[in-house]
């Protein structure tokens, strides 16, 4: 189980229905790019859906 530094944020979420709003298009249009362990996994994913910071 890998566990990495910073992934508690503090940032100001987006409104529930523009977190999914965004989540389906992500995925819909699968513009999120390649999955990676590391680098872009769903902690990512989920990060930017509620904050839009990647």
């Amino acid at each position: 189980m890998l566990k990495r530094s910073g992934s508690c944020s503090s940032s100001k979420c987006l409104p529930p229905q523009t977190v999914v709003n965004i989540a389906n298009e992500l995925h819909k249009e699968n513009c999120f790019g390649r999955y990676d362990l590391v680098g872009n996994n769903c902690e990512d994913f989920s990060t930017f859906c509620k904050t839009g910071i990647r």
